[in-house]
């Protein structure tokens, strides 16, 4: 594509797949959180994804351990930062939180926006029967 140029047109560039579901993981450091799971989208674009997620916890277990992400449709391209590749918002019963999402390896995290400074976000931040939306895109391995 040349930027100006009128008519230009990208080669070789595939159209997107349809969208597809897939299943995510949320951890309390390495312990699985319950949740159900509202939806969890993704489409493909040559080696971009691009993944949207709607989850509702349901473990009132006591967990303070980082809140991770996980089990991304297709394996992460390796050597490529992904760092705040999309956003989120917890919609707790009275404090929502907004957060970028940060994927970092096979694994993600919520870096909260409205801190000063690098907040990763703890599971006891996600209030029992309350939701996450969030949305990433990402390179995929191989891409």
């Amino acid at each position: 594509l040349v930027a100006g140029r009128a008519g230009a047109k990208i080669a070789n560039v595939r159209p997107p797949l349809p969208p597809q579901t897939w299943t995510p993981t949320f951890k309390d450091g390495v312990t699985n959180i319950g949740h159900t799971l509202n939806y969890a989208t993704y489409v493909q674009i040559d080696g971009l994804i691009h993944i949207r997620c709607s989850v509702t916890r349901n473990d009132a277990g006591v967990l303070t351990g980082t809140l991770n992400l996980g089990g991304f449709p297709l394996p992460l391209a390796t050597g490529v930062s992904h760092a705040a590749c999309g956003n989120a918002w917890i919609d707790n019963a009275a404090n929502d939180i907004t957060a970028l999402v940060y994927i970092d390896g096979a694994n993600g995290n919520l870096l909260q926006t409205e801190t000063v400074g690098t907040k990763i976000m703890t599971t006891d931040q996600w209030e029992n029967g309350r939701h996450i939306y969030w949305a990433a895109t990402y390179m995929a391995a191989g891409a």
